[in-house]
């Protein structure tokens, strides 16, 4: 024990405060890289897509002058409409994948009279009135990528029991057919091959990062957004249980057994796979506009889940926070002293009664709804079991908030691996 002392003293842990030396600093903008974009169709198909999204931007800024230009007018504004409703229903992955992956690169063509050669993305962010694609950019900023749209399961859903039928058949022969093999992969892979490679995040994290490039007003929005999308764990960020859907398919009806502990694991594995890329976006955006890092700590502290929310949200939320700090470690002061205000809050919530009980103190208000509620149950007859089962509440919510306390504490040991 004395030797660990002695080896204590002479190696004392970092410090937390301490911010980054620019050596570091380099390494960790290694880490949070985002990835290339990937699934662009064919050149030929691309182009025309591309020229398709520059038309029905640009009918958004252009009046028709006779009746052929208003012919063309009125089916490039279809268009845009079409746009509209692909970013907002998201009822096709591949479709708009290729749609975000155009947005990015397209541009007008210079023989046009208005925004000739102008890239599309640099006209919705910039040009004019912005008012004239608010809805446009609406729908981009509020959408999610990693999560298919409920259609979309559906088509999952209904491509499924069809695909069990034929793969029982096929299963009844030695050798199935390969074409049918093929058939099927087919079918899942135009429905959810762009969630399964993370193609589509790809191509929408891409054109935020363009977004913000092109604009920095769109700075607070996009940050608001992606920390949004970091906090959204639902289907395993975009891919979870109907994976398994999909692995059944590709192996002709033999699934794959596996424990409880391996789903979790796997599930895990996706989760951080999604943070990664998120916080990529985020690094990406702060060191294209160093703005944001004074911006980014307001966003953190107003979205940091209730005292009372599940104990693995708020390690979540908790470890997403000092993963911001080896991108930004400016604000290591203030993230830290917000975990431990919030660990302080759980805290003190937990009150110690001169027996030696805990208890978790409620306010006025709720007070007045317990007493309600314990007046309904009275002219019900069933006081004694309803105080029972608050008994019982009462003890998971001291216990739930406990390990709350300790897993903050747990959190603060572990400022070394950043600092």
């Amino acid at each position: 024990e004395e030797e660990e002392e002695e080896e204590d003293a002479l190696n004392p842990p970092p410090n937390p405060w301490e911010v980054l030396p620019p050596a570091q600093q380099e390494e960790t903008s290694s880490i949070f890289h985002l990835p290339k974009t990937k699934g662009y169709p064919p050149p030929e198909e691309y182009a025309l897509l591309e020229q398709f999204v520059a038309n029905s931007v640009q009918s958004q800024h252009l009046k028709p002058s006779n009746g052929e230009e208003e012919k063309r007018y009125e089916e490039a504004a279809r268009g845009y409409h079409a746009l509209l409703d692909l970013i907002r229903l998201r009822d096709d992955a591949m479709a708009l994948r290729n749609t975000l992956l155009a947005m990015r690169t397209s541009c007008f063509a210079s023989s046009t009279t208005a925004g000739g050669g102008e890239s599309v993305l640099h006209t919705i962010a910039c040009r004019g009135d912005r008012r004239v694609h608010a809805r446009l950019i609406h729908y981009i900023l509020r959408m999610n990528p990693f999560k298919p749209h409920t259609k979309e399961l559906k088509k999952l859903h209904d491509a499924f029991i069809i695909n069990t039928v034929a793969t029982k058949k096929s299963l009844k022969k030695k050798t199935p057919s390969k074409s049918k093999i093929q058939e099927r992969k087919l079918m899942y892979q135009n429905i959810i091959l762009p969630y399964i490679d993370s193609s589509l995040p790809d191509a929408y994290l891409h054109l935020l990062v363009a977004f913000t490039s092109a604009n920095p007003v769109f700075l607070t929005g996009v940050i608001k957004q992606l920390w949004t999308l970091l906090q959204d764990r639902t289907f395993g960020g975009g891919r979870g249980e109907w994976k398994d859907l999909v692995e059944y398919n590709y192996n002709d009806g033999e699934q794959k057994e596996e424990g409880e502990e391996k789903k979790e694991d796997r599930m895990h594995v996706l989760d951080m796979q999604r943070a990664q890329r998120i916080h990529a976006t985020l690094a990406t955006i702060l060191r294209l506009c160093p703005r944001g890092n004074t911006e980014i700590f307001s966003i953190l502290a107003s979205g940091f889940p209730f005292k009372l929310t599940s104990l693995d949200d708020q390690v979540w939320y908790a470890k997403q926070c000092l993963s911001v700090l080896r991108y930004v470690p400016t604000i290591q002061g203030a993230v830290l002293g917000l975990l431990l205000d919030k660990a302080l809050e759980i805290d003190v919530e937990i009150k110690v009664e001169e027996g030696g009980g805990v208890a978790i103190e409620i306010d006025d208000e709720e007070d007045e709804e317990d007493e309600m509620a314990g007046l309904f149950e009275l002219e019900m007859g069933d006081d004694k079991k309803a105080k029972k089962e608050n008994s019982v509440v009462e003890d998971v919510k001291v216990d739930d908030m406990a390990d709350k306390v300790r897993e903050n504490k747990h959190a603060f040991h572990c400022l070394n691996f950043f600092a």
